[in-house]
Parts: C-alpha cells; structure tokens; sequence
C-alpha cells in the first residue's frame, strides 16, 4: 500500500507545478503581475492627461491676464504693446493665400484735370502719371493674360471712357500715347467717372 501512496502524492504534486506553469507567462510573469502592470500604465496615463489637460484648452489664451498697468497706473501703454504683438505675430504667421477669379476685369482711371498740368513733378503730372499708366498696364497684362482692362479719363467735371475693355496691351498704350485727346482741363470728378465704370452684371476692379 506504501507506493500506491507515493503515486498519489507525486501526480498531486504534478498537478499543482502544472496549474502554476498555466498562470506563468513567457518572461515568467504571473497573472498577477500583467495586472499591475496594466493598472500602473493607467494611472501614468492618467497623470498625462491631467498634465496636458483637454485639446481645446491649449488654444484658449486668457488675455485679460496679460494686460497689466504701468508705471501711471494707466492701461493704455500695455494693451498698445499687446495689440503691437499679436499684429507682428500675424504678419510673421503663414499668410493665407490671395483668391482671385481665374479671368479678371480692371478699370484704370486716369486723372485728366487741369491740376494734372503742374510741373512740380517734372516733367509735368500729366506726362509721368501716362508714363506710370503705361509701366502698369504691361506688368498687369503680364501677370493676367486672360485679364481685360479699360481706361477712364477724369476731367471738366465728367467721366470719360478713353478705352473700352479689351485684354490687348498695344490697343490700351495706343490710346494713352494720344496726349491730344488726354490733354487736362477742368476738375476731376471720381464720382462721375466710378458710375460709368459700375455695372451690374459684372465685377470690375478699379483703380
């Protein structure tokens, strides 16, 4: 009967190193140690996110907390600085990029008047403003191919059309060249010559 006792005892034996290998992990770590483990990632998580608090928060800036007084007591010399530094913080940032139509129409107004005859501006205002048009009518039709562009004159009190739109260079520096039929006279009316410009079925930029 004594070795039917030590079979019993040695497969008992077996039995209990084998449930201890079904908990034991690859490492060697027992269930009870994944656990903690888990649980201490959890709190470390938790601790971050307490740390960084919520996404919205980050962008939330409390302005009112930068102003402070100066040596007078007064606020205006802080909020001046700080309207001073969001600006230089703005012109730094990305700037967003310029929408502009594909095809667009430009209307250049001319000041005809006889004020254009002064010749503080040598040699007189009249010939550098036609000089200045011209200059820009080539470096806008050179940036806008399908752009078209009009001419109004101002002068003797009324607007009138010089040329018609058109997206031709050579046909707009023809009729600016012709001093004859721009020579000033008169007052200038912006009024006068921004109505005819004005259309409703279309959008025309102005300059």
């Amino acid at each position: 009967m004594a070795p039917r006792d030590d079979v019993s005892s040695g497969s008992e034996a077996g039995m209990e190193e084998g449930s201890d290998l079904e908990y034991t992990g690859k490492d060697g770590a027992t269930g009870d140690g994944e656990k903690g483990k888990g649980k201490q990632k959890e709190k470390k998580g938790k601790s971050k996110a307490k740390d960084q608090g919520y996404s919205w928060e980050a962008n939330y800036v409390r302005s009112w907390d930068q102003v402070q007084e100066d040596e007078g007591g007064n606020l205006a010399h802080s909020v001046e600085d700080l309207i001073a530094r969001k600006r230089r913080q703005r012109l730094l940032g990305p700037s967003s990029a310029i929408r502009r139509a594909i095809i667009r129409h430009l209307v250049l107004l001319i000041d005809l008047s006889a004020a254009m005859a002064d010749r503080d501006l040598r040699p007189t205002r009249f010939e550098l403003a036609l000089d200045c048009a011209r200059a820009f009518v080539v470096e806008w039709c050179e940036q806008n191919p399908l752009g078209q562009i009009g001419v109004v004159g101002m002068r003797a009190g009324i607007g009138e059309r010089i040329i018609e739109m058109t997206g031709n260079p050579h046909d707009i520096l023809r009729a600016i060249a012709d001093k004859r039929k721009l020579e000033p006279a008169g007052e200038p009316s912006l009024q006068n010559a921004i109505f005819i410009v004005i259309y409703r079925h279309i959008r025309r930029e102005r300059l």
